[in-house]
């Protein structure tokens, strides 16, 4: 899947798609970078979740209200300045 995700307000923005394997029950995933203005898609096992509703975001940090089950891939599609 190739997603363009374009910050308005910079027009230097770049994209990163980053996945990661859940340890059991785990919460907070940090990210590479600061995703920009409302960018982050984040996916558990292929479903997307919403932020505010499955989890929040601070910074890098990505926690999600409930754990995430081992072994399972979350992948994190966002846009960040450089």
């Amino acid at each position: 899947m190739n997603i363009l995700l374009k910050n308005p307000n910079t027009g230097r923005t770049k994209n990163n798609k980053q996945e990661i394997t859940a340890t059991s029950g785990q919460t907070v995933f940090t990210l590479d970078f600061i995703p920009a203005g409302n960018s982050l898609l984040a996916f558990v096992q292929g479903i997307l979740n919403g932020e505010g509703t499955d989890y929040t975001l601070s910074g890098k940090a990505v926690t999600f209200v409930e754990g995430i089950r081992s072994n399972r891939k979350v992948l994190f599609f966002y846009a960040y300045n450089d």
